[in-house]
């Protein structure tokens, strides 16, 4: 650009970009070595001031809309913005929660398994909060397994000379079919509301 925008710092301005959308601020700083200004855009009754950083690239027009800052622009040159406080602590925390969130919904999820059996696993996973997967098998209180297509009969013992699981395998059989059947009615409305899209099309097509 032609205008030396070293010389422009505090003034008001409108910029437009070559998209031809239109900024108004005070151009905070410039900086040469990237080519690009800041520009301070929050309004008067804001307390907390907003930056825009522009490329000098995009700029289609600059125009000053403002008067001169008055002291040759020094006292807005030497306005400091104080950053505000970050809490380290609160930070580390944050990110502590968040790998483990991710850590944890990571081992929730199966590896190449069916929608199906995902569900079963949720459904199991909110009554059993040890429910894992390993493999392609779902293992509920470390001596239940179920097993791919993860049906009602799919549930049997993890080890089958462990007769102490039988009230476990019970259990764990009823989430499974109450979870099957709230599959199935599912699968119906989304059958009957594709039936009905097509019957709506078939009507449209004979009343035209």
């Amino acid at each position: 650009m032609a205008l030396n925008l070293e010389n422009v710092v505090g003034f008001k301005v409108q910029i437009t970009n070559v998209l031809d959308a239109v900024t108004e601020g005070f151009i905070y700083s410039f900086n040469s070595q990237n080519n690009t200004i800041t520009l301070q855009v929050s309004r008067k009754n804001q307390s907390r001031k907003s930056f825009k950083i522009i490329n000098c690239q995009f700029i289609k027009t600059l125009k000053v809309i403002g008067e001169k800052p008055p002291n040759n622009l020094n006292t807005f040159k030497k306005t400091s913005i104080r950053p505000s406080q970050v809490n380290l602590n609160r930070v580390d925390q944050y990110l502590n929660e968040q790998l483990t969130k991710n850590a944890l919904s990571y081992r929730l999820k199966g590896k190449n398994v069916s929608i199906e059996g995902q569900a079963i696993f949720d459904a199991l996973y909110k009554t059993f909060s040890d429910t894992k997967w390993i493999g392609s098998k779902i293992i509920v209180l470390d001596n239940v397994e179920i097993v791919e297509p993860y049906k009602f009969d799919s549930v049997k013992a993890l080890n089958e000379n462990d007769h102490t699981s039988a009230d476990s395998i019970d259990m764990v059989k009823r989430i499974v079919q109450r979870s099957w059947e709230d599959l199935n009615a599912a699968y119906m409305n989304n059958n009957v509301l594709e039936n009905d899209d097509v019957y709506d099309d078939d009507d449209n097509r004979k009343g035209g």
